[in-house]
């Protein structure tokens, strides 16, 4: 999606925010990052459970845990590839500046 507001200038990296504060501005500017860290965790999560099965499939530890960082990796991927797309879209279909249309 666009940005509703410029970068951060230096003068608001100095003051001072909180945990919280800096995470919401993080989901403003970058809706799809946070949709793929939650991915993320989701995907380690669900990996977490399933090691305790691992030796009942017969698969090697460092095996599972390559596939699992694979496929938390797709994630991240997946969900930036989706804001790129989502960001071209909404880019492609503004409607352009009634200055630049009238001469």
């Amino acid at each position: 999606m666009v940005r509703e507001r410029p970068p951060m200038t230096f003068e608001e990296y100095e003051i001072k925010e909180t945990f919280v504060e800096k995470y919401t501005r993080r989901i403003k500017e970058n809706p799809f990052l946070s949709l793929g860290l939650l991915g993320l965790s989701g995907m380690l999560v669900a990996g977490g459970l399933r090691y305790k099965k691992l030796r009942a499939d017969g698969m090697s530890p460092s095996i599972f845990l390559i596939n699992l960082r694979v496929a938390a990796q797709g994630m991240v991927a997946g969900a930036l590839a989706l804001g790129l797309v989502a960001q071209a879209i909404s880019e492609n279909t503004e409607p352009k500046d009634k200055s630049t249309t009238q001469s």
